[in-house]
């Protein structure tokens, strides 16, 4: 019975979980072929992730183009030959998605490699775009993003990259929780109809008679 409830409350909570996304954290993973060109340089292949959080809807504009914003909370991007990570103390930059699927950056990075170590990380133009929804965008598309020294405003690197959102390990690990459960019970259930609690649909719940050692089991 303890080993049934675990498996079903697993099960509850995954889906759960699953099927309200919307102010989770996005773990966003660069594609291949990102990369990262200093001003005057060549390019360099850039991998690396970065985690957006949902901070609430932005200003809807004159034109009805509703925004979500986003701050990033993790990020740490690299190429043979620099460094780009989150500035948290002077994190107050955000990055928006916007429902007609068009997405800006912004956010201020450490820089390593740079002749400048705190950066601004910004969309300029153009502008990038999105798969999935405003709310819980599945993939960053041609983002074309821009380093500058904190204040300063000439560029000295562009960012071109993809990035697609992959689970988040806590995700993951319930995912995993869940279906370990459900093989545990399952393998517990064969050969005994009155513990496969999935096999018979009209199953009920009622008490059993007193002086039994538990209160409440399934029928």
């Amino acid at each position: 019975m303890i080993k049934k409830f675990i498996a079903i409350t697993a099960i509850v909570f995954t889906v759960a979980g699953l099927a309200c996304p919307l102010h989770a954290d996005i773990v966003f993973m660069l594609d291949a072929g990102s990369k990262i060109t200093l001003t005057g340089g060549v390019a360099e292949p850039l991998e690396g992730t970065f985690v957006w959080r949902n901070a609430g809807p932005g200003s809807t504009g004159t034109v009805g183009v509703i925004a979500e914003i986003y701050d990033t909370v993790l990020l740490d991007l690299r190429s043979p030959s620099f460094t780009i990570t989150l500035n948290t103390t002077l994190n107050d930059r955000a990055s928006v998605a916007l429902s007609d699927n068009t997405t800006a950056f912004g956010e201020i990075v450490n820089g390593n490699g740079f002749s400048s170590t705190v950066l601004d990380m910004i969309t300029v133009f153009p502008i990038g775009t999105f798969e999935g929804t405003y709310l819980s965008p599945s993939r960053l598309i041609n983002q074309d993003i821009w380093l500058f020294p904190k204040g300063g405003n000439f560029s000295l690197a562009r960012l071109e990259f993809s990035a697609t959102a992959v689970p988040e390990p806590s995700s993951i690990a319930m995912i995993a929780t869940s279906f370990a459960g459900l093989l545990v019970f399952r393998r517990r259930s064969i050969g005994n109809s009155r513990l496969s609690f999935f096999v018979n649909p009209r199953r009920t719940i009622r008490k059993i008679k007193p002086g039994d050692s538990h209160n409440w089991m399934f029928m």
